[in-house]
């Protein structure tokens, strides 16, 4: 039979183990947690980085947009306008004309252009919301 000296040394040397074991589990426990919340609020800061990335992504995409159809009516003004290289001073007064809303035969007369030609100024230059005048 073991001697109460003998037990009571094997008991507080379980008790030590246990007591330092404990310690360790609260240790990583508690750093687990903290580690845990770190990573929650590195996630809310990359999720709301996120969340601004996709704002101005949406931004310049509305702006490329706007750009391109720029960049369309620029492009068909200019091809227009290669229409009217050997343009005088009456077909920029005819082109003005027809812009304000005069009739075909209006700016033939005004501007002694044939009927055809103050056609073609109309129907590229004119207003379109505008019925004819007489």
């Amino acid at each position: 039979m073991p001697e109460i000296s003998e037990i009571n040394f094997v008991t507080i040397f379980q008790i030590a183990g246990l007591v330092a074991l404990a310690g360790i589990a609260t240790a990583l426990a508690m750093n687990y947690f903290r580690q845990n919340k770190n990573l929650h609020a590195d996630f809310e800061t990359q999720q709301a980085q996120i969340t601004e990335m996709f704002r101005i992504l949406q931004y310049l995409k509305q702006t490329t947009d706007n750009l391109e159809q720029e960049n369309r009516e620029l492009r068909r003004e200019m091809d227009l306008r290669g229409l009217y290289k050997g343009e005088t001073d009456t077909h920029l007064q005819a082109i003005h004309a027809a812009r304000a809303g005069a009739s075909a035969e209006e700016i033939a007369q005004t501007h002694n252009l044939i009927i055809a030609e103050a056609e073609l100024i109309v129907s590229m230059h004119g207003n379109q919301a505008q019925t004819p005048r007489h």
